[in-house]
């Protein structure tokens, strides 16, 4: 655009805030076979539309899912470390979020 000149065309840019998810398990430790109730709390901007959470339970089982709720049954004694994939519109919106369980 040269100084002073004409506008010829606008445009509209929108920059969203990252969203953020944090994880919940319920319980968190017990004897096998375990079922723990997972719930990923999620601050997302409205703009951002959320396709999928992807699950991952540490364990080599994993849960594709359309919210942020889901359960896993472990029938093995460990730790795990569980992991959350927020999947939205834009791919430079996706967060992931791992957290001991």
């Amino acid at each position: 655009m040269v100084a002073g000149g004409p506008v010829l065309a606008t445009d509209t840019v929108r920059v969203f805030n990252k969203p953020t998810i944090s994880l919940a398990a319920d319980p968190t430790s017990g004897c096998i076979p375990l079922d723990v109730q997972f719930t990923g709390s999620v601050n997302v901007d409205p703009g951002i539309d959320i396709t999928g959470y992807s699950w991952a339970f540490g364990d080599g089982s994993s849960d594709l899912t359309v919210n942020p709720i889901t359960s896993h049954t472990y029938n093995q004694p460990n730790t795990f470390t569980v992991g959350l994939e927020l999947e939205s519109s834009f791919e430079n919106c996706n967060v992931f979020v791992q957290e001991l369980t």
